[in-house]
């Protein structure tokens, strides 16, 4: 259990400080976090699918990948990620709009 809380906590974080790098440095590409989080998961989820089983189509594959318990990964690592990225850029853009109305 303690694993995948440090797993997850070290999700939050890395997707945090990259958020909070790209606020400050280039706020104009805040948005591309979400976008990249979910190509990067996408890409590595349909290599998980493509190597979890010998079967000769992807249909079979991606029925077998979520049948069984290789998914885990898809919902202990690549969900929470796309999640994540998605939460703290929103939360980035309402402190740039609560920074502006004050300004």
């Amino acid at each position: 259990m303690s694993e995948i809380i440090i797993l997850y906590v070290v999700i939050f974080l890395l997707v945090g400080i990259v958020t909070w790098i790209i606020y400050e440095l280039i706020p104009k590409l805040l948005w591309c976090i979400p976008v990249a989080a979910l190509i990067i998961s996408a890409s590595l989820l349909f290599k998980d699918i493509n190597l979890s089983t010998s079967e000769p189509t992807f249909a079979r594959k991606w029925e077998f990948y979520f049948h069984n318990d290789w998914s885990m990964g898809f919902y202990l690592f690549y969900l929470p990620i796309i999640v994540i990225s998605v939460l703290t850029t929103v939360f980035a853009y309402l402190l740039k709009h609560v920074r502006s109305k004050s300004d």
